[in-house]
């Protein structure tokens, strides 16, 4: 957690709204797994005296398995997740146009996710749907020598991901909150193979216009990299629900 948001939180909160049967990895960098945000009884966290931008912080009551300390781990744990088939592939964080987060202040890799890391996927026939929930990664107009990372995985061939909803620019987490939720409420409460990308930006869009006041430029700040009638389907296999992709 920082200033800009409680990026766990968020993404807790957004896997809240999957089916129980789903099966879904939770690959978070945190270098402190054992301890968590100290709060106080209103649920408000409380800052650290004298250390503007930190917050106290208590032991952790349990284990989070999916909080990964090392920033090496993080990074190849994430891109084994994405080569092994993920269908729908949720990120919440800080980001530039080139790499998911900043793991450390010096070392290598110091990212969740690099646009070299993109060559390493190996998810041939199974493209997932990405959700960008960050800054810039889409932002394809910036000169660059060969693209974003969110036009990379998208322009990977038969790999990488079907389409992406990412960001042209600076945003913040509560718009953010607000976009994935009315995406996955209308993802996960409709039929299979019913709802294709526009519809489901669109719940996105109309989510945040309803539910927001002084976030409008999110509205368009966010855009697809895809085909908006590209449609997610939802199969069940052994009683998992996969999210799956068909055209």
């Amino acid at each position: 957690m920082d200033e800009a948001g409680d990026f766990a939180t968020d993404s807790d909160r957004t896997l809240s709204a999957f089916p129980a049967q789903a099966l879904v990895d939770r690959i978070y960098f945190d270098p402190f797994p054992t301890r968590v945000v100290k709060k106080n009884e209103s649920g408000q966290p409380l800052p650290a005296p004298g250390m503007p931008g930190y917050y106290q912080t208590e032991p952790r009551s349990v284990r989070d398995a999916g909080r990964i300390e090392q920033p090496p781990v993080a990074n190849f744990v994430a891109v084994k997740a994405l080569s092994a088939g993920a269908g729908l592939v949720v990120y919440n964080g800080h980001s530039n146009h080139w790499q998911f987060a900043r793991t450390s202040e010096q070392g290598w890799p110091n990212w969740l996710f690099y646009t070299n890391d993109v060559d390493l996927l190996l998810n041939y026939g199974k493209p997932f749907i990405g959700l960008s929930m960050t800054c810039y990664t889409s932002q394809f107009v910036i000169p660059a020598a060969a693209g974003t990372l969110d036009e990379l995985t998208f322009r990977k061939p038969d790999a990488g991901s079907v389409a992406v909803w990412g960001p042209s620019g600076l945003s913040v987490t509560h718009g953010h909150d607000l976009l994935q939720r009315g995406f996955m409420r209308r993802l996960w409460s409709n039929p299979s193979m019913s709802q294709p990308m526009g519809e489901l930006l669109e719940a996105g869009y109309t989510e945040l216009l309803l539910n927001s006041s002084g976030l409008e430029d999110t509205l368009m700040t966010f855009l697809l990299l895809g085909d908006p009638l590209t449609k997610a389907r939802v199969t069940a296999n052994r009683g998992l629900f996969l999210p799956e992709i068909a055209r």
